[in-house]
């Protein structure tokens, strides 16, 4: 369990809190990636629905199937990360996102593709379950209102770059946006959870 820190009274304080800069910026990087799930495919759509030949009707639903899976999912999550663990949520987590996200890239036809944008929501239900209740329990008070505070401008954010970075790498194939999704893998990595 990560420890808690209170909200820093002096200078001296400061310092010391700052031991959970690194994990607090791995968290908000990881909380980040459930701001990405949607924002990496809406660019390079119309070049899948082309090279695909899908039928724009449905077409649509590859960009917000994960919606409807994180809306499922996230609770699900919340209840197993508060009985088995917090990391041992985010952690595989993290690990399936950058699977289920990157195996968009080879799939061929619409129900695969459907089927992998569903299991990232999935996944991403659990990073953002997961994320949020590690923040929540790492500061007490003030300090958990101002680094919540800071997760949701990272997200907000992230929510405006991550199209702009999905557009300009799947400008020169739509599967190359893809990858972008394995920014999970060394977040699951990382060992500044431990």
């Amino acid at each position: 369990m990560l420890p808690v820190c209170k909200a820093p009274a002096n200078r001296f304080d400061r310092l010391r809190s700052s031991k959970q800069l690194p994990k607090l910026l791995v968290l908000l990087a990881a909380g980040c990636l459930t701001t990405m799930t949607g924002g990496i495919v809406s660019p390079v759509l119309p070049e899948i629905v082309q090279q695909l030949q899908l039928d724009p009707r449905w077409a649509g639903l590859l960009v917000s199937m994960h919606a409807l899976a994180i809306a499922i999912c996230t609770p699900l999550f919340g209840i197993l990360a508060d009985r088995v663990g917090k990391l041992k949520v985010l952690i595989p987590g993290l690990a399936l996102y950058a699977i289920f996200g990157a195996a968009g890239a080879w799939m061929q036809s619409f129900l695969p593709l459907l089927a992998t944008r569903a299991l990232l929501g999935a996944a991403s239900g659990a990073v953002a379950a997961a994320t949020i209740g590690l923040l929540g329990t790492m500061y007490e008070g003030e300090a958990r209102s101002r680094i919540l505070g800071y997760a949701t401008s990272a997200m907000t954010t992230a929510s405006i770059l991550i199209p702009l970075v999905g557009g300009w790498v799947g400008q020169h194939h739509w599967q190359y946006s893809f990858y972008l999704y394995g920014f999970g893998l060394p977040l699951a990595r990382s060992r500044l959870y431990c």
